[in-house]
């Protein structure tokens, strides 16, 4: 009698709930194998079954069924199939693309045997990953024809273009950003990442699978991939055994790229899986035989066995101003939980730094700060101290903002240029700013007679840089600008195209990072993947905050820090953020809030290496 009653309130229980008309939050929750996972073994994590369709379900119910049950991701979507008509079925593509829903809150209309389903969309994920916050929440609807299988309704029709649609918390339960690595166009060995949003379960599968594709249309022209168009992995499944050593099996057709080619591939591959779940180790074969590639072992470790790395930031000491001293910091910048004040080997022999008079302003430093750039107080010209002496250039242009070093001895500046450098003849005032513009300074050169280099973007037509900071790697460059006409700021992201020999050349049509943040005054980068930013959220205009902006994912807004003007990223950890603020002070974060720790103007982290 016992079981027949637990059976009878089960029924009852997934009745109720197949009658309501929200996204389920939960439902037969239970610890299980998930189907198509890497290693075919047990995994530790929690699996939400979507509810199947109930006979005698109304049309409402199952429309509202079908779209609950998009959470089935370890079923490969059968469930939500069994809501549609076979026909319909054999249409519907779900791995097209994801609309990600505020809430599970559903709204449903019918006329006829049409039911239109509504909800608030935050953002949408394309098909190959990647995702973008919409600027602020968008009612959206889908409209479901229904027709009788049998006794019971079914979605007879869905639109072409209807992937997914979840809820926020079911689509970060059920996808997870990874990164995806390619390598950089030029001299240096550096990997450059992209975050894809991809299904936990298959994960490992699915990063050396998006290694083989090609790289985003923005960084296209900055990276390298040599692979012949559609190829694909062999076997369909890396597995990952239970010593965490992750199986790559790769087409024949690897054989014949060029040695650099493979080599790069190699290393975009153990890359990639070296971060991905429960991979301890990667092994790449083809035919079954180890690749092999002259002049490497037949089994490298990491991709630093082939003479590649990936850069993520700078997490050494930063420089303070206060004044006009500067001044090494070296411990109260960490993170909450780094108490450990000793200085790191190379620390102890830090250079000296040069006093720099309150005239020049917005401070930048190479990677072993033997070399400090700054812009006049007029933001008409820069000056650099390179061994302690001051080398200044004439005014080439208006409205510098902060100079950024990256890691390849290239200074970049960003202004509106002037039609003629210095002040016009006739009236001893300088002329109308002109157009937007990019320069690269080459260190390499004499610092006499080393000459700003304006940079090929012609996008930024209409619109004046506000502030501007090369990547780790050097290979990307953030930049905030705002419109000439209506005053729209933008947080964008663009690639640096260099020749073969590493010269900048141009930077690529950029990318909108987030358009749910606006009013951007500074940018900072953290990592690889996450930038820092003094901004608002659009749904939130009223305060004005440090937000993280990850690259492909959501705007987290920080507690407010009164008075900030500037946010820097990478000081001592590589998840750390420090504000600058117009009162003179230093705060870093502690736990939630904000912890003054040094009195000073500014503060500099020197380019990463």
């Amino acid at each position: 009698m016992r079981r027949v009653l637990v059976a009878v309130l089960t029924v009852c229980c997934l009745l109720a709930l197949s009658a309501c008309g929200g996204i389920p939050k939960q439902s037969a929750v239970q610890p299980r194998l998930a189907v198509g996972t890497d290693s075919g073994k047990e995994v530790n994590r929690v699996s939400i079954d979507p509810l199947p369709p109930q006979s005698g379900a109304t049309r409402e119910q199952v429309a509202a069924g079908f779209i609950k049950a998009h959470i089935g991701t370890d079923d490969a979507f059968a469930t939500a199939k069994d809501f549609m008509a076979p026909a319909a079925q054999q249409r519907w593509g779900p791995d097209q693309s994801i609309v990600v829903l505020r809430d599970h809150n559903l709204t449903i209309t019918r006329k006829g045997n049409v039911v239109t389903v509504s909800a608030v969309a935050i953002a949408q994920v394309s098909s190959d990953g990647h995702l973008s916050e919409l600027p602020e929440p968008k009612s959206m609807s889908v409209a479901l024809p229904m027709a009788k299988v049998g006794e019971d309704w079914r979605v007879a029709q869905v639109p072409p273009t209807l992937g997914l649609w979840l809820a926020k918390d079911d689509f970060t339960r059920l996808y997870t950003p990874r990164q995806i690595f390619y390598g950089a166009i030029g001299q240096k060995k550096v990997l450059v990442p992209d975050t894809r949003w991809l299904s936990e379960p298959a994960s490992v599968t699915a990063m050396a699978k998006a290694v083989l594709t090609p790289p985003p249309a923005w960084l296209s022209p900055a990276v390298r991939h040599q692979m012949p168009a559609g190829i694909d992995l062999p076997v369909q499944s890396v597995p990952v055994s239970d010593d965490g050593t992750a199986q790559v099996e790769l087409p024949p057709e690897i054989r014949d790229a060029s040695p650099a080619d493979r080599v790069l591939l190699w290393a975009c591959m153990l890359q990639t899986l070296s971060l991905g779940p429960k991979v301890q180790k990667v092994e790449v074969t083809v035919g079954g035989a180890p690749l092999q590639v002259p002049q490497f072992p037949p089994q490298p470790a990491s991709a630093g066995d082939l003479g590649y790395q990936a850069i993520v930031s700078n997490d050494g000491p930063a420089i303070l101003r206060d004044g006009e001293q500067l001044q090494w910091e070296t411990d109260t910048l960490g993170s909450e939980n780094d108490h450990n004040t000793k200085l790191r080997p190379e620390e102890e022999t830090l250079p000296s730094l040069p006093a720099i008079t309150r005239n020049w302003t917005l401070l930048a430093a190479d990677s072993q700060a033997r070399e400090l750039a700054a812009v006049s107080g007029d933001l008409r010209t820069i000056s650099r101290w390179v061994g302690g002496h001051r080398y200044d250039r004439p005014a080439f242009a208006t409205g510098l903002v902060r100079p950024s070093y990256d890691g390849d001895g290239s200074l970049w500046l960003a202004g509106r240029a002037l039609a003629t450098a210095g002040p016009t003849p006739t009236t001893g005032k300088p002329d109308a700013a002109g157009p937007a513009t990019v320069w690269v300074i080459d260190t390499g050169d004499p610092v006499e007679q080393a000459q700003p280099k304006a940079i090929d973007a012609p996008w930024l037509a209409g619109r004046d840089v506000l502030a501007l900071e090369v990547s780790a790697e050097g290979q990307r460059v953030a930049l905030v600008v705002r419109e000439r006409n209506g005053g729209r700021t933008s947080l964008l992201i663009s690639a640096i195209q260099r020749d073969p020999q590493g010269e900048v050349e141009s930077l690529t049509p950029p990318r909108v990072v987030n358009d749910s943040v606006t009013h951007l005054t500074d940018v900072s980068w953290v990592n690889s993947t996450t930038l820092a930013v003094v901004g608002k959220l659009r749904s939130d205009p009223s305060q004005e905050r440090p937000i993280l902006v990850n690259l492909d994912g959501f705007a987290a807004p920080l507690r407010r820090a009164d008075g900030a003007v500037r946010v820097v990223g990478g000081t001592r950890s590589q998840d750390n953020v420090s504000v600058v603020t117009n009162r003179d002070t230093i705060l870093v974060r502690q736990g939630e809030a904000w912890k003054k720790v040094a009195t000073g103007q500014d503060l500099v982290v020197p380019a990463p290496q």
